[in-house]
């Protein structure tokens, strides 16, 4: 089964991720460029050296939580386009396409709380995010926010951390983080990822996925 994370179908065939599917990016505005290991001069003449700056400082406010204005507005399909909105897509997809290609594989790891996720993906499922997908090079950060919600030992249930495996083919844009959050180590994957759940397993209460990245690919542009 492909589950599609949009917000268009039916819940047997859709998981809708709860907000606190992505983790708060607290990013240093003035780093963020400085983080992402690649050359913006030969990317810079389409949209604009300055517009790629403003929209990763954008997406990555955190007071504002922009990113969950975007990702919404993704998984919406884009329907009725929003031209600013539309601006911040191309920037980001941009810097993106610009990171440097890792030399192996990686494994990055992903945390939150979904009822929907965890009662519906199953192993063998794919599932493909239409939104651009979070997640830190460091396991404790996921396994925090797997857990953050948890108050009564029965929210466990809907707890789930993704261990992603990233072929070297899948570029990572690495955000910057500030001194007070210098243990998230946060990357961004390219919008409509797709990723494969080989295994699951649970560990302390928290449901595990063992899951691969599927067939690298550049979204598509409207």
């Amino acid at each position: 089964m492909v589950v599609a994370l949009s917000r268009r179908h039916s819940l047997r065939h859709l998981v809708r991720l709860s907000l606190h599917v992505f983790p708060t990016l607290s990013c240093a505005v003035g780093k963020t460029l400085g983080a992402v290991n690649c050359s913006l001069r030969s990317v810079a003449s389409e949209t604009g050296e300055g517009e790629l700056s403003t929209s990763v400082a954008w997406y990555v406010s955190a007071s504002k939580s922009n990113y969950k204005v975007l990702n919404r507005y993704l998984r919406s399909g884009r329907q009725p386009q929003q031209p600013d909105l539309e601006k911040r897509v191309l920037a980001i997809d941009t810097l993106v396409a610009a990171s440097p290609l890792q030399s192996v594989s990686t494994q990055v790891f992903r945390g939150f709380s979904s009822w929907s996720f965890a009662t519906e993906v199953r192993v063998g499922d794919r599932v493909r995010d239409l939104a651009y997908m979070s997640a830190s090079l460091n396991r404790s950060v996921a396994n925090f926010y797997a857990r953050r919600d948890v108050v009564v030992a029965e929210d466990l249930e809907n707890s789930v951390l993704l261990e992603l495996t990233v072929p070297a083919s899948v570029r990572l844009m690495r955000v910057a983080w500030s001194k007070t959050t210098t243990d998230e180590e946060e990357v961004l994957l390219p919008r409509e990822t797709e990723f494969q759940v080989e295994s699951e397993q649970l560990w302390r209460g928290v449901r595990v996925l063992q899951c691969t990245v599927l067939v690298p690919h550049m979204p598509r542009r409207s």
